[in-house]
């Protein structure tokens, strides 16, 4: 029987499976990266989300404004270029414009996430790992990779955020979180991938909410008016390895490798 899948405020996945002993440890099967796919998880997040929005139901992020969040976690991701962050501008200030006092994504912290090797947790720290063990497994799966086209279109949401809808144009992508979590799960580094989620999609967050919005209906207006807009298309030849706090702010982000993606010899299977 299918499983619906379960949406959260930082992107969509599905649920282990349930009724074993070890089904936290049992893979997930997910969906293939083909773009109908991705478009019926959007489409379905945003179906269960809609309804709060409209009647002003959202999950307030408490963290937001909080000077003691110390969440950190070390990410694999890709930086959109500054067309698709006008782009994305636009959709947030006509937002802001409807309902004054949500949480904007500046353009310095946009970003689409690859992977996330740690998930953000309580007192991670760099001292605490080997970082050049990292860059060396992930430069590793990325052999072989060739840049690929993202695309952008339309928003969907979750009852804490509004996301911009990626699609990625063949394989590469899921192929790049395949071998990282096949090459990660093989070593003895700290990591936590895929035990908060089974990443799906390659969605960017543009804004949150900190507290319930103050004109729900006109905010609904605007996200409705957003579905299908068309927020343009990038070449994805540049992945960065960062150590970040939750919310990818680019004050507490620090760079720690970047990797050039072209077709070479293949990779780790």
């Amino acid at each position: 029987m299918h499983t619906k899948p379960r949406r959260h405020g930082r992107g969509i996945f599905v649920p282990a499976q349930s009724g074993t002993a070890d089904s936290r440890q049992r893979p997930v099967r997910t969906l293939g990266p083909l773009m109908t796919d991705l478009k019926l998880l959007y489409d379905s997040m945003y179906a269960d989300a809609a309804p709060l929005i409209r009647a002003g139901a959202c999950s307030a992020d408490p963290h937001l404004d909080a000077p003691d969040d110390n969440r950190c976690g070390l990410t694999l991701l890709l930086r959109p270029p500054v067309k698709i962050q006008e782009a994305f501008r636009r959709f947030q200030e006509a937002a802001l414009d409807a309902s004054p006092g949500l949480y904007l994504h500046p353009a310095s912290d946009l970003h689409v996430t690859v992977l996330a090797i740690v998930s953000c947790r309580e007192g991670f720290r760099l001292d605490g790992i080997d970082v050049a063990a990292y860059e060396r497994l992930v430069r590793a799966c990325l052999e072989g990779i060739a840049p690929f086209v993202l695309r952008f279109r339309g928003i969907t949401a979750s009852a804490a955020a509004v996301m911009a809808c990626g699609y990625p144009e063949g394989d590469a992508l899921e192929q790049v979180r395949g071998r990282l979590r096949k090459a990660f799960r093989a070593t003895s580094l700290d990591q936590s991938i895929d035990t908060r989620y089974v990443l799906q999609s390659a969605h960017a967050t543009l804004l949150r909410f900190p507290e319930q919005p103050r004109n729900a209906p006109a905010l609904a207006r605007v996200l409705e008016q957003h579905r299908n807009t068309d927020f343009g298309c990038w070449r994805c030849g540049e992945m960065e390895l960062v150590f970040n706090d939750w919310y990818q702010r680019a004050n507490r982000v620090q760079r720690l490798a970047s990797f050039r993606l072209e077709r070479t010899r293949g990779g780790p299977g």
